[in-house]
């Protein structure tokens, strides 16, 4: 009770402006907060440079802010010259991937051909066509069709549905 009815007669407590009685007799209780000079007394503020009035942090201070991180050590190799190696060449690039959809499949005597979706076009496929300029047919089989990206020379394989007999 007896902080609230400090409290509140500091607050209709009459102050003097310059060095007062009052200014003196309010730092000198136990208890009361301390009063910072006034700021056309040029003595500078704990924590503030007296040149340029600018304020910094107090080593002391328990509320200054503080970082969580040591500042990092600079690593010896930092002060050694930086020498920039070649770039690599890229690592070829694989082939995209087909862009052909098993649309059937019919037996022609002898042969298997099978026909696949391209886009809106419909292609015929058998062993050994090659289709848009850019896959060769190496093998159609019974449960996927072997192809060849001629770019690149990479083989890739579609896997055909399972069929019902």
């Amino acid at each position: 009770m007896s902080a609230l009815s400090g409290t509140v007669a500091a607050m209709y407590w009459p102050v003097e402006e310059k060095g007062s009685a009052a200014i003196a007799s309010a730092e000198s209780r136990p208890g009361s907060p301390r009063m910072a000079p006034p700021a056309d007394s040029g003595a500078p503020m704990a924590g503030q440079t007296g040149e340029e009035g600018l304020w910094e942090p107090a080593k002391n201070d328990p509320f200054a802010p503080r970082g969580w991180q040591a500042a990092a050590p600079v690593p010896a190799a930092a002060a050694m010259p930086v020498q920039t190696l070649p770039a690599a060449a890229p690592p070829p690039a694989g082939p995209p991937a087909l862009p052909f959809q098993f649309v059937g499949q019919f037996m022609d005597g002898d042969q298997q051909l099978v026909y696949l979706g391209h886009g809106e076009q419909m292609l015929i496929a058998k062993n050994g066509e090659v289709l848009e300029q850019t896959y060769k047919v190496l093998n159609v089989g019974q449960t996927q069709i072997e192809f060849e990206h001629l770019p690149t020379g990479v083989r890739q394989l579609m896997p055909l549905p399972a069929q019902e007999h």
